[in-house]
């Protein structure tokens, strides 16, 4: 989202069988750094880009390991991946936790009773909530 408006949107299995839910949360979310900053340089060749591009995430686990150095107790974590962490280490990139409650990415991924769904979307809940 930049600005209110949706500029970039995707949808991605993941290349590899995650052993634990923070290993998979921590995946995607370096999967959406990557597509962000990608999105935020084409930004800059306009002159509406960022110096810092925030990341919003709902998994504590995953926003904890991209806080720390090195894989951790994510065993199986391939060395790639911690790409995010040095963003975050290096101030290019902060991470935000959003509540699930209003998290605007369950409407397309979990359960989420219809008013509910409506609500998110209508009323915006998500960005007023950060």
């Amino acid at each position: 989202m930049f600005n209110g408006i949706l500029v970039s949107s995707w949808s991605k299995t993941q290349p590899s069988v995650a052993l634990s839910t923070c290993e998979a949360e921590y995946v995607s979310a370096n999967y959406g750094g990557i597509k962000a900053f990608g999105l935020n340089n084409v930004l800059k060749e306009v002159d509406i880009g960022s110096e810092n591009v925030t990341l919003f995430c709902d998994a504590g686990s995953a926003i904890g390991a991209t806080k720390r150095s090195g894989i951790g107790k994510l065993r199986h974590l391939h060395v790639a991946f911690l790409w995010l962490q040095q963003k975050v280490k290096e101030g290019c990139l902060r991470i935000a936790k959003v509540c699930g409650k209003v998290n605007l990415g369950d409407v397309f991924t979990k359960h989420v009773p219809a008013i509910s769904m409506v609500d998110r979307i209508e009323n915006d809940t998500f960005w007023t909530s950060v």
